[in-house]
């Protein structure tokens, strides 16, 4: 089914601040180990993931970017929503809503050319997305990066329409030393963070759901769960068909 953002109802599903999304998927890990990090049930998990951290990093290059996420649910595509509340002047508050397109360039990828490996997936002429989706290209390989150089590519090439690409990766060295920038529609340099020290900093409710109406105020309505009871449901994860790939602990 085609996503229609004129018809997604943001009403159906709880939204998760970053913040939330990363302590589930630390939960998720320590039940699941490795496996969370390749097995295909855990897909979903690792892409709400990538966009929780690539959210932290967008707040840090602008502070007005908070959103928060869920996995969409209501189509084929995309793959996350985001959505943040924006105040206007003499009138209600707005429901901004960006759709995430999620590929990951591992050692699997077949190239080092971060913008070959574009055309070859996201970019490739078999996909179609709109100006309001931005395109994360999250890179989990070591390869030698060279920001202008990708944007100058992205500009010959001249993606129709303008989808925002974001690419996000973690420095060598330090698990939580992040880097994000986007080379196209416009180069956006590099920002360098850490998840840790921006979830202080992003002051959202861990989670909420949304409801129409015309105030001219953010409110939120906090969800009454724990954590630990709605892990399942933060990454639309079927408890019993990953079982089999649970850590059993050992016992004194």
């Amino acid at each position: 089914m085609d996503f229609d953002i004129a018809t997604y109802n943001a009403q159906k599903y709880p939204w998760y601040s970053p913040h939330f999304v990363i302590r589930a998927m630390s939960l998720l890990t320590k039940l699941y180990g490795a496996n969370v990090e390749d097995k295909r049930e855990f897909q979903l998990a690792r892409e709400m993931f990538d966009s929780a951290a690539a959210l932290l990093g967008v707040y840090e290059l602008h502070n007005d970017n908070k959103y928060f996420l869920q996995p969409n649910l209501q189509s084929a595509s995309p793959d996350v929503v985001a959505a943040k509340n924006t105040e206007m002047v003499d009138a209600p508050v707005v429901l901004e809503e960006t759709n995430l397109e999620l590929v990951r360039m591992n050692e699997y990828a077949g190239t080092d050319d971060v913008v070959e490996f574009l055309k070859r997936t996201k970019l490739s002429s078999k996909k179609s997305y709109d100006n309001k989706t931005l395109i994360l290209c999250v890179i989990s390989k070591k390869i030698q990066i060279n920001i202008q150089k990708i944007a100058d590519s992205l500009r010959e090439i001249n993606p129709k329409p303008k989808s925002t690409i974001y690419i996000l990766g973690i420095l060598q060295g330090d698990k939580d030393r992040w880097t994000i920038f986007s080379p196209y529609p416009d180069l956006v340099p590099p920002v360098i963070y850490s998840l840790a020290e921006t979830i202080k900093k992003y002051q959202l409710p861990g989670s909420v759901t949304m409801h129409r109406g015309s105030v001219k105020k953010i409110t939120y309505e906090k969800m009454d769960k724990q954590l630990t009871t709605t892990v399942y449901e933060v990454f639309n994860i079927d408890e019993y068909q990953v079982q089999k790939y649970k850590i059993v602990r050992g016992t004194r």
